[in-house]
């Protein structure tokens, strides 16, 4: 839900990449079906070491900004 996030949900970064909100159940149909997804969790680097998503990057939102570069392109991305 992008209200959780107001300081990243009004700004896209670039506007050749598409910003879609979609929910647990898609992704986790598409991980089923193998589909390649980069899984980028944003929450606090301690919410993370508490339990992620397997295959999950930890990069907390308040640094996302900055480690761009590290996020694929050739892939679908999903923020959570």
């Amino acid at each position: 839900n992008p209200s959780h996030y107001p300081q990243f949900a009004p700004h896209q970064v670039d506007p050749a990449i598409p910003i879609f909100f979609i929910g647990v159940k898609r992704v986790k149909a598409d991980l089923d079906a193998g589909r390649p997804l980069a899984l980028v969790d944003v929450r606090s680097l301690g919410e993370f070491n508490t339990g992620h998503l397997p295959k999950a990057r930890s990069i907390p939102l308040e640094v996302l900004p900055r480690r761009l570069a590290e996020i694929p392109r050739d892939i679908p991305v999903v923020l959570y």
